[in-house]
């Protein structure tokens, strides 16, 4: 199970999260959330760390991962 398939009924909302990650104002941002954005380096390597929080748009399931860039 990936960290954008709903863990109730296996929904995956990846295109979700890729479309609100280029327009926080989309019809997604029903459904997704980015919170606790953060720098990070770790003495080797630099990038953003952040949590998303979810709701599946067929069972209403609230989920969370979290996902960075390096």
């Amino acid at each position: 199970m990936s960290d954008t398939e709903c863990p109730k009924c296996g929904r995956d909302i990846f295109d979700k999260y890729e479309e609100y990650q280029y327009d926080h104002t989309c019809k997604a941002s029903k459904y997704i959330k980015i919170e606790n954005y953060h720098s990070f380096f770790d003495g080797e390597y630099s990038g953003h760390m952040w949590d998303v929080k979810c709701i599946c748009p067929r069972c209403k399931k609230r989920f969370s991962f979290s996902d960075q860039d390096v």
